[in-house]
Parts: C-alpha cells; sequence; structure tokens
C-alpha cells in the first residue's frame, strides 16, 4: 500500500514542478497538485489498464528520453559556464561513480526502476 502512495505522490509533486517551470510559477503549487490530482482521479476511473496502456507506455518513454537526454548532455559538454574564466585547458573531474549520500542514490535508482516496473502489457 505505501508504494502506492510514494508512487502517486512522486507523480503529483513531479507534475506540480513541471507545470510550475512551463507557467514560470504562475500558479501555486498546491493549485498545481489538485490539478494534477483531478487529472489522475478522471484517468484512474476507466474500468480497465489495459486500455492505459499507452499512456504507461508513454509515461516510460519519456522518463527515459530524459534521463539519456540529460546524460548525453553532460557527457558531450566541453566547458560549462561555471568553469573558471581564462585561455587554459579545463580538466573535468567527471567520476563514474562518486561518493552519493544513500538518498541520492536511491532516488537516482528508483527513478528508473519505477518508470519501467508499474508498466503494463
Amino acid at each position: 500500500m505505501s508504494d502506492w502512495i510514494f508512487c502517486s505522490g512522486s507523480g503529483l509533486l513531479s507534475t506540480s514542478i513541471g507545470l510550475n517551470a512551463v507557467s514560470a510559477h504562475g500558479t501555486c503549487t498546491a493549485v498545481f497538485v489538485a490539478v494534477a490530482a483531478i487529472a489522475s482521479f478522471g484517468l484512474a476511473s476507466i474500468r480497465t489498464l489495459g486500455k492505459m496502456k499507452w499512456a504507461a507506455w508513454a509515461g516510460v518513454a519519456s522518463v527515459f528520453t530524459a534521463v539519456m537526454m540529460a546524460t548525453i548532455a553532460v557527457g558531450l559538454q566541453e566547458r560549462p559556464p561555471t568553469a573558471p574564466k581564462g585561455g587554459g585547458p579545463w580538466v573535468s573531474d567527471y567520476k563514474l561513480v562518486g561518493n552519493p549520500s544513500f538518498t541520492q542514490a536511491i532516488t537516482a535508482v528508483s527513478s528508473i526502476v519505477f518508470a519501467f516496473a508499474g508498466t503494463p502489457g
């Protein structure tokens, strides 16, 4: 039961953050959470999940695309805007595996796992 609560909370929070970003914070976050809750209630009223599997696959595709875009963009970036200015070469301190906290590591893993775990069919 708690998995469903955390999944729905994550979805509502992500939707409100996305709507805040698109609207340049034009409305209160609570209003966007209410909009997301009403939309998910309407979509959850459909009798069978089998009729909604196209939406689940669209969600998986969008999460996977977003993660891959961020990964590729960071990998291809030559000199970030916050790097020290100057004529000398800039050396990246890129680490394949850094020292994340437990929360950061679980958040990174669960974003990928939850994207694929709830997809029907």
